[in-house]
């Protein structure tokens, strides 16, 4: 490990300001993680860690930043995708000696509310129109009834997801804004 101090050293300011370090490592993000595990272990308080990833690095890998000082994580995809990124999290939770279960798991889905799935696509489809878009990511998009949508959400509950944020395109559907409380009675249930 390499760091390139930016700064010249000054022991003669009061009060001690905070300093910027790159700190270049090999090994991946495993050895970002291994950097970041030094720190704090050495008791430097870290406020700013931040792991430039070049193209090619794959999406797993940036999850080691986040078992180390993050409240939450939010994400979205697939069920099968979100429960590999799980798993990847929960190995670098488990390697720094975090219990998975203080980060907060989000899940975010378009989500777009009709009683009939056909009317739900079309007036999802216009609003992407609207904005000049094609889609929303490449995640599940739920345009359907509130018994359905909650079916969609319910299996990434069982994963741990306590929160479901709502992704829409202007102009805000107020239909799904109001309808979502019937979801949540759905799942509450």
């Amino acid at each position: 490990m390499t760091v390139l101090d930016h700064f010249p050293r000054r022991t003669d300011w009061q009060p001690r300001l905070h300093r910027r370090h790159e700190i270049v490592t090999t090994g991946g993000m495993a050895g970002v993680l291994s950097v970041g595990m030094a720190l704090t272990t050495c008791g430097y308080q870290v406020h700013e860690f931040v792991a430039d990833v070049q193209d090619g690095v794959p999406y797993g890998s940036v999850t080691c930043t986040v078992a180390l000082r993050a409240d939450g994580w939010n994400t979205s995809g697939s069920l099968q995708e979100v429960e590999g990124r799980l798993a990847i999290l929960g190995e670098h939770c488990s390697d720094v000696g975090r219990d998975l279960a203080t980060i907060e798991k989000t899940i975010s889905f378009p989500i777009l509310i009709r009683d009939d799935r056909a009317e739900a696509e079309r007036v999802f489809a216009d609003h992407l129109a609207i904005n000049g878009a094609e889609s929303m990511g490449n995640g599940p998009v739920l345009c359907a009834a509130p018994a359905e949508v909650a079916d969609a959400i319910r299996p990434y509950g069982a994963l741990g997801f306590e929160t479901v944020i709502c992704r829409m395109s202007a102009p805000y559907d107020e239909e799904t804004i109001d309808r979502m409380a019937e979801v949540r009675e759905l799942l509450d249930a």
